[in-house]
């Protein structure tokens, strides 16, 4: 489903009011109806995204926070805390992830950006950390900036899988052969994606049963 111009302008001028709301604090999402149970967290879309001119009017996010205002202002809440404090961002999610993980039935999965993007190094960098933390756990990401990546990409952790994601209509620059999430459009044909995994949205689902992109299995999805 794409977004039309008037959906994005009225996200943007949302987003603008949440940030001048927004309070420097962390919100670490317990589950959401897309993932379901699992840890999370994310930031504003469009506003952290540095790669987005092919994939704003096919945005899901954009679309949540024009109908949620509670997720669009905790997206714009942790926008503002990494801005102002990068080491406190990263700081409140592993004390988050702590707590979950002395939990008897913990489920040790962790997923970065339901909404939002690896901004820059220091980010990327603190993800890395964050995972070479918390060995036990999975974490995964979904990202289209593959320029910053790639130069650190086989630095990564080995519990860290970061899916390359892309349209089927576009070629990306994956070097190290990053395992890839394919948004096939409305109206092409899915048989060019035999043999991937086909996400069918449930994430919590991929990891108790190991496949999809917590596990880095190359995967495709419908546009939704």
């Amino acid at each position: 489903m794409k977004n039309s111009k008037q959906g994005i302008k009225n996200y943007k001028r949302r987003a603008n009011r949440a940030m001048k709301r927004a309070q420097k604090r962390m919100h670490v999402s317990v589950k959401n109806k897309k993932i379901g149970a699992m840890l999370n967290v994310s930031t504003l879309p469009l506003y952290t995204c540095g790669n987005c001119s092919k994939c704003a009017e096919y945005c899901y996010a954009i679309r949540i926070a024009n109908f949620r205002k509670e997720a669009l202002q905790a997206w714009a809440d942790n926008t503002i805390l990494y801005k102002a404090d990068p080491d406190k961002y990263f700081q409140d999610i592993q004390e988050r992830i702590a707590a979950e993980d002395k939990k008897e039935n913990a489920f040790r999965f962790f997923r970065w950006h339901v909404a939002g993007e690896i901004q820059d190094k220091r980010y990327l960098m603190g993800m890395y950390e964050t995972a070479r933390m918390f060995p036990a756990w999975h974490f995964y990401t979904y990202t289209k900036m593959f320029s910053l990546v790639n130069p650190y990409y086989l630095d990564k952790p080995k519990n860290l899988e970061i899916m390359y994601s892309k349209l089927n209509v576009e070629d990306i620059d994956n070097p190290h052969n990053a395992p890839v999430f394919v948004t096939c459009l409305k109206g092409d044909d899915p048989k060019q994606f035999e043999g991937m995994h086909h996400c069918d949205g449930d994430c919590h689902k991929c990891a108790v049963t190991g496949h999809g992109c917590p596990y880095g299995e190359p995967t495709w999805n419908d546009e939704h």
